[in-house]
């Protein structure tokens, strides 16, 4: 008997955490549809934005790749002095390394030897 009764409580327990469960997804989903009448409300601009709101620590984590992805460009550029005026900067080239032709092309040289190296 006091077996029976036990499996009733914890019958009846479990029925209350998943009604509980069920109760709790529908809240979510609710306040889910909310938002998005919210947004639509607003029209096809409103429920964009409305999204990217919900959404904003992975819309923020493509915005820092594609942010990343642009600067690539702009390391290179900032590369390109020291590719062609020697691996010491400017501060320990010789007074006219800016003018002298064959002195950026032997820098040029060296440079396409150490990345071409088997």
């Amino acid at each position: 008997m006091a077996e029976d009764n036990r499996k009733k409580e914890q019958s009846a327990l479990s029925m209350t955490a998943s009604a509980a469960g069920a109760a709790r997804g529908a809240i979510k989903t609710g306040k889910a549809a909310a938002g998005a009448a919210k947004g639509a409300a607003a029209g096809p601009y409103g429920m964009l934005a409305a999204g990217l709101w919900e959404n904003r620590k992975a819309a923020g984590k493509i915005l820092a790749a594609f942010a990343a992805l642009l600067m690539l460009p702009i390391l290179f550029l900032l590369m390109l002095p020291s590719l062609i005026f020697g691996s010491m900067g400017l501060d320990d080239a010789t007074g006219d390394a800016l003018n002298d032709n064959s002195v950026i092309m032997e820098n040029i040289a060296e440079t396409e030897a150490s990345i071409d190296v088997p």
